[in-house]
């Protein structure tokens, strides 16, 4: 999922989806992020987030998991909830 030409989405599109209320284009991006954390970096055995998955989302390439990334997922996630509504 990119974004029109001309119009900037980075990597900052989940967390930053407060901003985007009411948008259903940004709330579509920010869904996509949310479910590639739930869906492909959601380590479901150990709990946490892993750093890092291949280009298909099914390989963990790092399986380190640090308080950095912990953070953000969780803060992530948080902006989710308050955009959408959603409480999964």
């Amino acid at each position: 999922m990119h974004p029109p030409a001309g119009q900037e989405c980075g990597r900052c599109a989940l967390p930053q989806c407060r901003l985007c209320r009411g948008s259903d284009t940004h709330l579509a991006f920010a869904r996509h992020g949310y479910e590639f954390l739930r869906d492909h970096l959601l380590d479901r055995t150990h709990g946490g987030f892993h750093w890092s998955v291949d280009d298909s989302g099914t390989k963990v390439v790092l399986p380190d998991k640090h308080l950095y990334g912990q953070a953000f997922a969780l803060y992530a996630l948080a902006e989710f909830a308050l955009a959408t509504g959603e409480d999964e």
